[in-house]
């Protein structure tokens, strides 16, 4: 079953891939018990343990496909905080991994409308990426090259709104003329 979630994400049909993994959590649980090392997401992270690779990538997986699916971005959220977390404790900050989760964890800020904190975690990923690999590496410069978006679009908003309120001052002191 877990080839066939893999080829659904693969493919696109992301509610289907979704109900493979809950599925397969849901039958693993019952057929081979809490503590069986096959049990996945959640089950993983007290067989395993909360930082073992598998447990991450797992937790990266659903948070992808909650993404994709749209409506569970504060799980997804939830997931992408927690993936950082156990990448810092256990790579520290001097490694590609926890940079590479910041990324991800701002692209969901992103998404659900937290600018301000995904343009910080942006900019975080993007200092680790330079401290990392330089300022010419690629994830450097593609980090460098969503946050300015990120900030131009904001600057783009700003500029939209203030407009917006001076056509509707001119409205409201022409009809109070």
């Amino acid at each position: 079953m877990h080839w066939m979630e893999y080829l659904f994400h693969a493919c696109g049909r992301l509610k289907e891939a979704q109900e493979i993994q809950e599925k397969m959590l849901e039958v693993r649980r019952h057929t081979l018990g809490e503590e069986h090392p096959d049990t996945l997401t959640a089950l993983e992270k007290r067989t395993l343990g909360e930082e073992h690779p598998d447990t991450l990538r797992s937790m990266e997986s659903l948070a992808i496909t909650y993404e994709e699916l749209g409506g569970r971005l504060k799980e997804a959220q939830e997931f992408r905080e927690k993936v950082l977390e156990a990448r810092r404790c256990t790579l520290g900050e001097d490694h590609g991994d926890p940079a590479g989760a910041m990324y991800d964890l701002a692209l969901t800020l992103h998404n659900l409308e937290r600018l301000d904190e995904a343009i910080s975690l942006m900019e975080d990923a993007a200092c680790s990426y330079v401290r990392i690999y330089g300022s010419d590496h690629s994830e450097t410069k593609d980090t460098e090259r969503v946050a300015k978006q990120w900030k131009d679009e904001i600057k783009q908003d700003d500029r939209g709104a203030d407009s917006t309120y001076r056509e509707g001052v001119e409205d409201s002191d022409e009809a109070a003329e």
